[in-house]
């Protein structure tokens, strides 16, 4: 039933909680887990009163891309003893359309993320990813609560 199972990783301890539970439907499966997670430029880079050379940006956002390669290869290190073939992925933009997008373009069975729990003005000022994702994703979500 499912083949590929997407976990989006923000690189916060919150959003690696929803792992367990993805390797262990990757192992009732035989199924793969891509890591995912998304580049993001500061936005005060883009509108900076002071004015930004490209050359700097791009070396900003080549750091920010090694950074986050970096991270994906430790969560997959980590996790390399489970059993179940792990790959890695990243993209830069909005995570729940890269998130969206990525899912959609390499057939994702089943996307396995964490909420943040946030609740009221938090989230309609920050928004929700999982909410998102949920919403409008081309398969199952299994979205995995906080723990308290």
């Amino acid at each position: 039933m499912f083949h590929k199972i997407l976990v989006p990783l923000d690189g916060s301890p919150l959003s690696e909680g929803a792992l367990a539970p993805a390797l262990e439907v990757a192992r009732r499966f035989e199924a793969q887990v891509v890591l995912f997670r998304t580049s993001v430029l500061p936005e005060h880079l883009m509108v900076s009163p002071v004015p930004v050379s490209p050359a700097t940006y791009t070396e900003i956002e080549q750091s920010i891309l090694d950074t986050t390669r970096e991270y994906l290869d430790e969560m997959k290190a980590r996790h390399q003893d489970s059993g179940v073939p792990i790959r890695t992925a990243n993209a830069s933009g909005e995570a729940a359309k890269e998130i969206l997008d990525f899912a959609q373009s390499q057939g994702i069975d089943l996307i396995v993320m964490s909420t943040h729990g946030r609740s009221g003005f938090q989230r309609w000022l920050f928004g929700s990813v999982a909410e998102k994702v949920m919403r409008h994703a081309p398969c199952p979500v299994l979205a995995v609560r906080p723990k308290e």
